[in-house]
């Protein structure tokens, strides 16, 4: 008897507190449920000016996350189609970017001790490239034509660093809606933001055969994690 009382109450527990956790929202990519964001800022983010996106909000992680779920175990061709794809890839890259007390950086992530890995603070123009590797430099004072320092922007500069960087033919992975989507539909350079730089990420890529494909982000991949950490060391670079 006293067994089932405390089970009973503590399924009891489970249940109410299924309704105190903070909500969540599903972020679609042309109508395919695609990332799980905390903030409806992030959704925002995520889906402001691109075309086939939009945001779903769910009441709790657990009900995303199950409906995520339902939906891939209906998509297994298209998953096929991407392993595919991965397949034939030269070689794959993983990018990252990220913002803190104002200033913007970038990574780019090959494998351990490539000399190609960049992680770098992100310029006022996207046409100059950083050495591999280098810490980011002083900020110098920004110019009243100066882009803004923002994710998304920090996001497409890995992307076209990667696409100077890689052999053709290869894998750009990136965990940013944003990138993926501006780099793959045709309407992105219709942008006000940003239009300059997604022109000559689209150009580069288009002329090296290479492809931007999302990741998902912060789940223990390790390429991606891989690039997350250099973003996080140019982070603290910035401020010595």
């Amino acid at each position: 008897m006293h067994a089932r009382c405390l089970r009973a109450a503590r399924e009891k527990i489970e249940r109410e507190s299924i309704y105190t956790m903070p909500p969540c929202f599903v972020v679609h990519v042309a109508g395919v449920p695609s990332a799980i964001v905390s903030t409806w800022e992030q959704a925002k983010e995520a889906t402001y000016g691109v075309p086939n996106t939009y945001a779903k909000k769910f009441s709790h992680v657990e009900a995303a996350t199950q409906y995520i779920g339902c939906a891939s175990s209906s998509s297994s061709a298209s998953e096929e189609q991407q392993q595919q794809g991965r397949q034939e890839s030269v070689e794959d890259v993983y990018t990252d970017g990220a913002l803190r007390d104002g200033i913007a950086v970038y990574a780019v992530y090959f494998s351990q001790d490539d000399a190609r890995n960049v992680r770098a603070q992100l310029p006022s123009s996207p046409l100059s490239p950083s050495s591999p590797s280098s810490p980011p430099s002083p900020s110098s004072p920004s110019s009243p034509s100066s882009p803004p320092a923002t994710v998304p922007r920090a996001e497409l500069m890995a992307v076209l660093e990667a696409a100077r960087r890689a052999r053709s033919g290869a894998t750009v992975h990136s965990d940013s809606l944003y990138a993926v989507s501006a780099c793959n539909n045709a309407n992105s350079v219709r942008w006000t933001a940003n239009r300059e730089l997604i022109l000559a990420t689209r150009e580069l890529l288009a002329s090296r055969s290479i492809r931007v494909v999302k990741v998902a982000g912060h789940t223990g991949h390790q390429g991606n994690e891989a690039a997350h950490r250099l973003c996080r060391v140019a982070l603290e670079e910035s401020r010595t």
